[in-house]
């Protein structure tokens, strides 16, 4: 039994045969989520009997004779009563490490209504899966609640990009290497380098570790094919799972382009890990602050107009934030300055556009970019043009002009409702309802909820920045 059982099994001349019922005792129920005593139809049908390391039999006779258990077997699988009129019920079966279910029973997947999807469950959670995606990652942290031990022994490898929480994934593997380490480098340095690998005829820009992948064999490797400087491309990974010797089928592609997808992405990932009921409990959870949201924009828009609010994702070159950005935006009580709707696709800006938008509010946030790190490339290339500053936004008393951490708008994962509830402070500041931002998770550390602002928003303690302070791109911390 290859030592996961704590038994052997010999050859006999003698066939077992005939129909059974069996009851779950607590363990086995545990594993697949059923009812304690649950009653399932079996059949046996061998020729074969269960021996301890001495190669005697192991099954345990009662004083008439009748089966009792196996000898040395703690956490019996069932409780066995064959049909036939002397049979008595007994333990039959193993139970290891709360994982494995071992027994001669040839189970009915029909006798119960919840028996097939029950197994199905049991078989995913015992699985491993690999994330090459960030999003997916965190995804995967807030559905196990942050139990790091729980997440380790799931979560087997994640990409070079991966970082949050930061507690779990800096214990975790690195399965891609990047050909550019992007996250070192300006956005201008990113355009110019992108440039030199197009015209060089360079297409894969990450390597995965196919030599781990093919030892773990994992159930499911999460990828993206929206961004190929963002993470290894679902190209990328169909590659190294052929060379892995391992099903593309494992490859799950995950592509939202709305809040609502993001929440379906949660579910679809819990259903891969057989953790459906957490899973449905954190989007419960999101989707209950969603509706805060709601109400609290409703309220908002009742006494003043929604402002317009331009998006950008980066300064160099001007690209406006798309996909689910634009539906936060709008759940946020933003009219999109540009005109984008939920699912419209990131898209390269001219000057021109971003003047005539005519936003209320400016919001950047440089994807893969802390706002700390982001603010001095937005002060060179964008507050540096003179004709920004006629904006309605930079006209306003304050200046309504944000630089934001990326990692609860770049990342469709469940910090997208941190990034919403920020954007209903930034775009409706005088209103008296305060959204908080709760952790996800117990354990989990809290997500940034920072702006880097020209000056302080209305409830803060306003600043002494001057307006030609501001030309020259100088921006403050501010907590909101």
């Amino acid at each position: 039994m290859c030592g996961l059982l704590p038994f052997g099994v010999a050859m006999t001349p003698r066939l077992v045969m005939g129909y059974c019922t069996a009851t779950l005792p607590r363990a086995t129920a545990q594993i697949l989520g059923m009812n304690i005593n649950s009653a399932i139809r079996c059949q046996v049908f061998h020729k074969s009997e269960v021996v301890g390391d001495d190669g005697e039999p192991a099954e345990l006779l009662d004083a008439h004779g009748n089966a009792c258990g196996w000898r040395d077997v703690i956490t019996p699988a069932f409780n066995l009563c064959m049909e036939r009129p002397t049979a008595t019920p007994a333990p039959e079966g193993v139970v290891c490490n709360m994982r494995t279910v071992a027994s001669y029973c040839h189970v009915h997947l029909s006798s119960h209504p919840q028996l097939a999807s029950a197994m199905v469950r049991a078989a995913r959670a015992g699985s491993c899966v690999v994330s090459l995606l960030p999003s997916a990652t965190e995804i995967i942290a807030t559905i196990f609640g942050g139990d790091v031990a729980e997440i380790e022994r799931r979560l087997v490898a994640v990409s070079a990009h991966c970082d949050y929480p930061l507690h779990v994934t800096e214990k975790i593997r690195r399965c891609t290497r990047n050909l550019v380490d992007f996250e070192k480098m300006s956005q201008e340095e990113v355009e110019t380098k992108m440039l030199e690998l197009k015209d060089a005829g360079v297409s894969q820009l990450y390597s995965v570790d196919v030599d781990y992948l093919r030892q773990m064999s994992p159930a499911a490797v999460f990828t993206q094919d929206a961004c190929r400087k963002c993470d290894a491309s679902s190209s990328e990974v169909a590659a190294a799972l052929d060379a892995a010797g391992l099903a593309r089928e494992s490859a799950v592609t995950l592509q939202p382009t709305t809040v609502d997808d993001i929440l379906r992405d949660i579910l679809q990932i819990g259903h891969i890990l057989g953790e459906d009921g957490r899973a449905t409990a954190l989007v419960s959870l999101l989707e209950s602050r969603l509706r805060l949201v709601a109400r609290a924009v409703s309220d908002a828009c009742a006494s003043e107009a929604r402002p317009r609010v331009l998006g950008l994702e980066s300064v160099f070159p001007l690209v406006a934030s798309g996909q689910w950005l634009p539906d936060m935006r709008q759940r946020a009580g933003g009219i999109d300055a540009l005109g984008g709707v939920p699912g419209d696709a990131p898209r390269r800006l001219e000057w021109e556009e971003v003047l005539s938008s005519a936003p209320d509010v400016i919001v950047i946030c440089c994807c893969g970019k802390t706002a700390e790190e982001a603010v001095q490339e937005v002060a060179a290339h964008f507050l540096s043009q003179a004709r920004v500053w006629d904006l309605p936004a930079m006209r306003a008393s304050p200046p309504r002009f944000y630089v934001t951490e990326h990692g609860p708008f770049s990342r469709p994962g469940p910090r997208v409702v941190d990034g919403i509830q920020l954007l209903f402070s930034l775009l409706h500041p005088t209103s008296s309802l305060t959204l908080t931002s709760p952790t996800l998770a117990p354990s989990l550390p809290p997500s940034s909820r920072h702006a880097l602002q020209l000056k302080g928003l209305e409830a803060a303690t306003p600043l002494s920045t001057s307006t030609q302070e501001y030309r020259k791109g100088t921006a403050t911390h501010c907590n909101t």
